[in-house]
């Protein structure tokens, strides 16, 4: 009898042990989930905010006078438009002089004529097919919602209001860089993380749909193919775990790389153009 006894009592134990087992994973798995979707929801406010930014600075009218190649160049920032092929010039003139209102229409031209646009290129002007004189404070005024999510989402990657105050003083960059930045780490997390915010929803009309594949060529045409694909071997960057270190590195590229406000608007229209299908 006692024998018997034992055993139920064993048995038992047993049972119980594994039902606080069970529980215990329940509630580690639970925990995780929240931490997720925490981070999910960071990631999804910087993605909204990023296309109304993208909206707001597409429509930012020019305040062009249009007279011998060049729009209100002596506004501080400076836009310069070079062709491809110069057997477009007259076609690509006759185009600006009735099609470029917006500084979304000068992005465009980039699909259209196959521009390059450089910025405040002051020591190798005499090529610019044209010359366009920017509205820069309408410009930083239309980014800055965006930044202060961009701040919040690099947060959720453990960095705090020092580190990236630091982080842009010490790689010369400015704050509308950040948006770039937390753009291209939102990206390389979708593909790390099936389970992350939907990206492409944000962007994209439902008559309208892409593939990752897709997703990552226009993070390329915004910001370069080759700032994109050295995420990849970034060291530090491990799946979707980004170590501080690695951040401040891919920082200091798009710092060197975007030059100021300016630069940033022209890859965020760029990326939300490609998104929408427009480019």
């Amino acid at each position: 009898m006692n024998k018997i006894v034992k055993k139920i009592f064993k048995g038992t134990i047993a049972i119980i042990a594994i039902k606080l087992l069970l529980v215990s994973g329940i509630f580690l798995f639970q925990s995780c989930v929240n931490d997720s979707f925490e981070i999910k929801n960071e990631s999804s406010q910087f993605l909204k905010s990023l296309k109304i930014s993208s909206q707001n600075i597409n429509d930012i009218s020019l305040n062009s006078d249009k007279e011998n190649g060049l729009l209100n160049k002596m506004q501080s920032d400076v836009i310069c438009i070079r062709l491809g092929d110069l057997t477009l010039r007259d076609e690509f003139l006759n185009h600006t002089n009735n099609n470029l209102n917006t500084l979304g229409d000068v992005v465009e031209t980039r699909e259209s004529f196959d521009t390059t646009i450089d910025i405040n290129d002051t020591n190798n002007s005499d090529d610019c097919i044209l010359e366009i004189g920017m509205p820069t404070q309408s410009i930083i005024d239309a980014l800055a919602p965006t930044i202060q999510e961009a701040k919040s989402f690099l947060y959720t990657k453990g960095l705090t209001e020092q580190d990236i105050n630091d982080m842009i003083i010490e790689k010369n960059g400015t704050d509308e860089d950040l948006i770039v930045l937390a753009m291209l780490i939102a990206e390389d997390d979708q593909l790390e993380n099936s389970t992350a915010f939907n990206y492409s929803s944000i962007f994209i009309n439902s008559a309208y749909s892409q593939d990752w594949g897709e997703i990552g060529r226009c993070a390329a045409y915004a910001v370069g193919a080759d700032l994109l694909f050295s995420i990849a071997t970034m060291d530090g960057n491990t799946g979707n775990k980004w170590k501080k270190k690695a951040i401040k590195k891919l920082f200091g590229k798009i710092a060197s790389r975007m030059l100021g406000p300016l630069g940033v608007a022209v890859a965020v229209i760029s990326f939300g153009l490609c998104m929408n299908g427009t480019i």
